[in-house]
This record gives C-alpha cells, structure tokens and sequence, in this order.
C-alpha cells in the first residue's frame, strides 16, 4: 500500500464519522508520528498497538465515499505543515494517555495531544 492509501486509511479508521478538520488532525497526527519514529507511515501505521482498529481482529473495511473523503484529506496533509510535536489522540471520553507539553486540541469526539 502506498504512503497515501495508509494515511487515507487511518483517517477512514479512525474519523470518518467526525468533522473535515478532526480528519486534517488525525492525519497531522500520524505524520508527525511516523516522523518522530523515523519511519514511513505504513510503518508506523503497522507498529503493534499503534492503531488498536488493526490489531482487535475486527473488520476494516471502509465505504467509498469515506475512503474518498479521507484520500483528499490524506493528500492535502501530505502537502503541507503538521502539527508540530502532536504524536497522539484517542477519544474525549479517555483519559489522556500520555503527557506532553503541548496544550490538548479538542475536535469532535477526539482529543489530540
């Protein structure tokens, strides 16, 4: 799979039922996470419990029009700035996980951090 259709996937995984910027957020997300580990985003996206959705034994088939939606929000983050040092989100209802010197961003059901 290529460096899009693994960014396209983890924003259809993970946002595709949330608003178009808390996709722009996760994609920010991984990128900078991949950044940070020094690798690819299929990589990093592949990494053991790095993305629970590819590791629970679930389905992870996303519809067209989501998939579609997170490639053109895959591409436009691939072309442009992250968010800076921001390496993880989960969902407003958790417990933020890891401390970080960044002040959280609330999106949508999400938290990012």
């Amino acid at each position: 799979m290529s460096t899009l259709g693994c960014l396209a996937l983890i924003i259809a995984m993970e946002a595709r039922n949330q608003a178009l910027i808390t996709q722009h957020y996760v994609a920010s997300v991984a990128i900078e996470r991949a950044k940070e580990e020094g690798t690819n985003i299929c990589s990093s996206m592949k990494k053991p419990r790095a993305y629970s959705w590819l590791w629970d034994g679930k389905n992870t088939r996303v519809d067209k029009d989501s998939m579609a939606i997170a490639t053109q929000v895959a591409t436009k983050e691939l072309q442009r700035q992250t968010l800076k040092g921001r390496l993880f989100f989960n969902e407003k209802k958790y417990k933020k996980r890891f401390d970080t010197p960044h002040k959280p961003i609330v999106s949508g059901d999400l938290i990012f951090y």
